[in-house]
């Protein structure tokens, strides 16, 4: 999940995943497990944007006010369940 500017696929990260790969996945079956997580890293970027707590520091990087950082499979963290 980034910032979006002028550029394709371009910007600043607010939000990652790791999923692995495996030997006999397929398009399809990749979709499948990374869907659910993606839904619930974009519906969180959404809170922490209207609780005011996305920074954007000297360098240009963002940073999510008290967020924990180094979790998987997402980081920074996800505080909510979204159902």
């Amino acid at each position: 999940m980034h910032e979006v500017d002028e550029l394709v696929d371009h910007g600043p990260v607010i939000a990652q995943c790791i999923l692995g790969i495996r030997r006999d996945d397929t398009v399809e079956s990749v979709c499948a497990r990374l869907y659910p997580l993606t839904e619930r890293m974009f519906l969180q970027t959404i809170a922490w944007f209207a609780e005011g707590r996305i920074e954007k520091d000297d360098t240009g990087r963002i940073w999510v006010r008290g967020a924990r950082y180094g979790t998987l499979p997402i980081s920074p963290e996800l505080e909510r369940e979204f159902s």
